[in-house]
């Protein structure tokens, strides 16, 4: 069984960062995953991309891969549905990852494991499942995570910043010496003045 694990049309760093590593870690448990995007990310995911050469992602307006079940991150943001991809069949979505709380739109994914937890980023939910399986992070997925993690609280900003947010940026401290430069040129390239 392939899966496909995507997130809303043009991606956000954190919603990019989750998804890119739930991908490595389900293929970490040998399965079939791929991660696919479709529109143009916003500028902090178009940067780390190029800083971390990530490749390894199938651009879904060109793809032809006709995959069996969907993993969706980032499906609802503050009760709205996002516009995910069309290659998505909601029947098939076996799984919903989002932050915040759950609300009635998830009922249209008829057979998914919805999990909605009260983060402040997807990327804090991605960290604690590695975590909690005991697997390593790759290198890229870290430093992904880390710098989701700091966008999306604001640079920890302490009105977003959940305990459990703080827990995953310390769980990926240990999984390398992360570049201490790397969130602050991000926020600088992405953020000019």
């Amino acid at each position: 069984m392939n899966i496909l694990i995507t997130t809303a049309v043009n991606p956000t760093l954190d919603a990019f960062a989750a998804s890119y590593a739930y991908a490595k870690l389900r293929q970490a448990v040998h399965e079939e995953a791929s991660l696919g995007i479709a529109g143009a990310p916003d500028a902090p995911t178009q940067w780390i991309i190029g800083e971390l050469k990530v490749n390894d992602v199938v651009h879904l307006e060109s793809a032809t891969f006709v995959y069996d079940v969907f993993i969706i991150i980032n499906a609802i943001v503050d009760g709205v549905a996002q516009l995910l991809p069309e290659t998505v069949n909601l029947n098939r979505v076996i799984e919903v990852i989002d932050r915040g709380i759950e609300v009635e739109e998830y009922k249209r994914f008829s057979i998914a494991h919805i999990i909605v937890e009260p983060v402040a980023a997807l990327s804090t939910i991605v960290t604690e499942r590695f975590v909690a399986r005991k697997l390593p992070i790759d290198p890229v997925s870290t430093q992904l995570l880390y710098s989701a993690i700091y966008v999306a609280t604001d640079n920890l900003e302490p009105r977003y910043t959940t305990p459990r947010d703080r827990a995953a940026l310390r769980a990926l401290m240990t999984q390398m010496n992360i570049p201490v430069t790397l969130v602050r040129d991000l926020f600088v390239a992405t953020h000019p003045r």
